[in-house]
């Protein structure tokens, strides 16, 4: 999805059009092309998954895939009210079909830094939902990183970021 509340200084995905964005029955006509038969592992992102009306029905469509081996979804993590429900619901769909579910949420440094990447002020939000997570694996996915897009604006504070995440054993990419 093209559709995002963040203002991330290294994207401007916010900015595109989202409005014709396929119908779920659309989206389950497009993926009965014979193109996605061999297809093993698909990534749901965006903009802000979480913001998709209906993204567990997209999910049960692309479980719906013959050769589907891992779902994964990449999540700014801050719209935790949206989050956490539509993971715990697609997680169910995942389990139901054997499918490793993974989850990976955007964390670009620590509280300022990661504030200023993001547009505003939105670390705690994001943190919070981290853990939550991270505790709580068995009810949101088979596992869970953070991934960090290194810029400008964070290299310096890598390894304070590093430090706060290994304090919180949490895996990063």
């Amino acid at each position: 999805t093209y559709q995002c509340n963040s203002r991330c200084v290294m994207c401007n995905i916010w900015k595109m059009d989202y409005s014709n964005q396929a119908k779920v029955d659309e989206f389950a006509t497009f993926l009965q092309d014979p193109l996605f038969k061999k297809v093993e592992d698909v990534g749901i992102n965006g903009g802000e998954p979480s913001l998709v009306v209906n993204l567990p029905k997209y999910a049960a469509e692309i479980l719906k895939l013959p050769s589907l081996k891992t779902l994964n979804i990449i999540s700014h993590g801050f719209s935790p009210k949206l989050l956490l429900p539509t993971l715990k619901d697609i997680y169910a769909q995942c389990k139901a079909k054997g499918i490793p579910f993974h989850v990976s949420i955007s964390l670009d440094g620590t509280e300022e830094i990661h504030n200023t990447v993001r547009g505003s002020k939105v670390y705690d939000k994001t943190f919070a939902t981290i853990l939550e997570i991270q505790n709580n694996k068995g009810e949101y996915c088979d596992s869970m990183n953070v991934g960090c897009t290194v810029m400008q604006q964070n290299v310096d504070d890598l390894a304070a970021f590093e430090s706060l995440v290994n304090k919180h054993n949490i895996d990063i990419k």
